[in-house]
């Protein structure tokens, strides 16, 4: 199967990574990101945004000189840096907030879905930990499983995911992407059941329909995997991920032919 994976990644901001060049062209895709609304522009998980240079973080840069801003106002200055990809002026305002609010798992959290989204999985598992240790949220039990699964702990992952749903059976995120956790293990039959709930949860999101596509005609349910696709397609705006579908779908057909 063709390594194609785009994981749902929460705090506003997305992960993935990049096709693998040499793959066949007939094989199936494992996996397709659902659509956030209003996300800010993201790098996937294996590109950088830039040479990140720690040791020009200062303790009173000009890039952050709000010392009285809450904790909340500095989450939402830091994403804003974010969005516009200044990701060294991000990272700098968040040391600095976090330094003025050492026991705020907010700031925690954003820092650690920033690190996520720039490939820095250990000082994200880092952050995030210390961010579920101040306050468990299943949002950033879902960015640390995806952190977990990018340093191969697939069983810590399942792990945050399984708790995550625990505490939110309503999580879309976690839905989802414990779904694609066991769909890249080859289990397509429970791989199918979070999918579904997904689909359920949010039946106008893309993303969900394209790896139960999958999971179903992996188990042969070929006509319901060409729904799903359509419905995909329907759903899906213009991108890589739409084209791809789009020549799945003729494949698939073709094979029912």
């Amino acid at each position: 199967m063709r390594n194609l994976l785009l994981a749902l990644l929460l705090v506003a901001l997305a992960a993935g990574c990049k096709k693998d060049a040499g793959a066949k062209a007939k094989a199936a895709p494992a996996a397709a990101a659902p659509e956030e609304p209003a996300a800010p522009p993201v790098v996937g998980a294996d590109e950088k945004a830039g040479p990140l240079d720690p040791g020009a973080i200062k303790p009173h840069s000009a890039t952050y000189a709000h010392s009285g801003l809450s904790a909340e106002a500095i989450a939402r200055v830091a994403l804003m840096h974010q969005a516009r990809g200044e990701y060294q002026k991000a990272l700098e305002v968040l040391a600095q907030g976090i330094a003025a609010h050492p026991k705020s798992a907010a700031l925690y959290a954003v820092r650690g879905a920033l690190y996520l989204e720039l490939g820095e999985y250990a000082k994200a598992i880092a952050d995030l930990t210390q961010s579920l240790k101040l306050h468990e949220n299943p949002d950033v039990l879902v960015n640390r499983a995806l952190a977990y699964k990018a340093f191969g702990q697939r069983e810590d992952a399942k792990r945050d995911l399984d708790r995550a749903l625990e505490l939110d059976p309503h999580s879309v995120a976690a839905w989802f992407n414990r779904g694609t956790l066991l769909l890249e293990e080859g289990k397509p039959e429970e791989a199918l059941k979070d999918l579904d709930r997904a689909v359920e949860l949010a039946p106008d999101v893309p993303g969900p329909y394209f790896n139960r596509a999958v999971a179903k005609w992996q188990l042969g349910r070929r006509e319901g995997a060409i729904k799903d696709l359509e419905r995909f397609l329907e759903l899906a705006k213009p991108s890589e991920w739409r084209e791809t579908a789009k020549k799945l779908l003729e494949e698939w057909k073709r094979a029912e032919d």
